[in-house]
């Protein structure tokens, strides 16, 4: 979960450029205080109610049912009373068939979780009384049998509200009303779940040009603005992303997948896509990585939409290599390019693996324990950039004179311009004398 704090300038067309040129950075830093000042105190992770999301309870009287009950189907026509009837708000719902609740993850988020026998019998015993006669007449406390239990779960064409999704900003319903009030929404079969402090301004029906005009400056200028796009149309589709999260449920069908790339490195891909996630959720989007294979894939794929998130972002993130390698690496200690004096030499294979997993030919790889330059000399034969450190200077030279025999080049210390070889003479010189 994250707090958010929007700072706007004073005047209208003013951007902070001409406030920092006109009143400094005393007048920014007050506006940006002023901004911070306004996020809610009680803005906080709703997390560890011990409760799904809208559970109301079962009212002030709790019925009383009978753990013993002989006849099966009575006691399960019982169990679904208790349920529908603390169900008026909605907190148990009918997704994909089978009863559902939500609850919030360790970000406070709500995701759709199925119920299973275990949660069911939780969720009785709070609605309800459970009682069973002993041998002397006496009702005593009882768990929920597991044959009703089992059997409630097991009703076909449950009569719950039926969930299509769960959203935490305002979105169209599908017949195009624009959601604002927190709850489920029977019409869009959505849940409207706000972030705590949450509130919408008054949205005309009817807005006018320089209502429209104001939110295309918003979405293309402040928002992506900076951006380094190649072309209107990538900067269009992106827009479209955007969008799509506000007006999902009233397209009756498919929608497109967005496949976002970058030109080079570093020009805020990432950053791009958690703004929409964060603008969508009110917080980052659902990540998840991919998959070896088509069976992982299948079952890293279910699993997410059975959380019914607004939006999955796919990260391919650094993997470059192949996805039949394993866990476990079977690599010889011999045949290495070099011996050298250093007492724990890697292999240099160890570091040739992982280097051309995760980077790609021409990328940088930092090495912050060069050592005899194992990294080095991989980095040299996957053709990446390697930016090494060592402390110890007799394994500087190591790793440079490992280098210069493996490539056959001559290293020069860049500062003087000066040779490896003109440089180590001179030192040893020195240090003769």
């Amino acid at each position: 979960g994250r707090d958010v704090a929007i700072a706007i300038p004073p005047e209208e067309g003013q951007d902070f450029n001409d406030l920092l040129q006109r009143d400094g950075a005393k007048a920014i830093a007050a506006l940006i205080e002023d901004a911070e000042a306004v996020t809610e105190a009680e803005a906080v992770l709703q997390i560890g109610q011990h409760r799904p999301v809208n559970y109301q309870g079962s009212g002030e009287a709790m019925p009383t049912l009978r753990a013993d009950e002989g006849d099966l189907g009575r006691s399960v026509s019982q169990a679904w009373s208790v349920i529908m009837a603390s169900n008026r708000t909605p907190w148990v719902y009918r997704f994909a068939g089978q009863p559902t609740w939500v609850v919030p993850d360790d970000e406070g988020r709500p995701v759709a979780t199925m119920l299973n026998e275990e949660r069911l019998r939780h969720m009785l015993a709070r609605l309800a009384r459970w009682v069973r006669e002993n041998a002397k007449g006496e009702l005593l406390p009882a768990p929920p049998p597991i044959a009703v239990v089992k059997s409630v779960l097991a009703t076909p064409d449950p009569a719950l509200p039926v969930l299509t999704g769960i959203v935490n900003t305002p979105v169209f319903g599908r017949t195009g009303t624009l959601i604002t009030t927190p709850g489920y929404h029977p019409d869009a079969r959505l849940l409207y779940v706000p972030a705590p402090g949450f509130t919408v301004p008054d949205i005309p029906k009817r807005p006018s040009a320089e209502d429209i005009a104001a939110a295309r400056r918003l979405i293309c200028d402040d928002l992506f603005g900076d951006f380094p796009f190649t072309g209107e149309a990538e900067r269009a589709h992106v827009v479209a992303l955007l969008l799509l999260g506000f007006m999902r449920a009233m397209i009756d069908g498919p929608t497109p997948l967005h496949l976002i790339e970058k030109p080079t490195p570093g020009t805020g891909a990432t950053l791009m896509v958690d703004a929409i996630a964060t603008i969508l959720t009110g917080t980052g989007a659902s990540v998840m990585t991919e998959g070896r294979d088509d069976e992982e894939w299948r079952k890293r794929v279910t699993a997410k939409l059975r959380q019914i998130p607004s939006i999955i972002l796919i990260d391919k993130g650094h993997w470059a290599g192949d996805r039949k390698q394993t866990t476990l690496w079977q690599i010889p200690s011999k045949d290495q390019d070099a011996k050298t004096v250093h007492g724990i030499q890697k292999p240099v294979e160890c570091m040739r693996r992982p280097i051309e997993n995760n980077s790609n030919p021409g990328q940088a790889i930092y090495e912050p324990f060069m050592g005899s330059g194992t990294t080095l000399i991989a980095a040299e034969m996957s053709g990446r950039i390697c930016f090494g450190i060592e402390l110890n200077p007799a394994y500087v030279d190591v790793a440079i004179q490992r280098w210069q025999d493996f490539t056959g080049e001559t290293a020069v210390l860049d500062s003087v311009g000066r040779t490896f070889a003109e440089v180590r003479t001179e030192r040893l010189g020195d240090a003769a004398a």
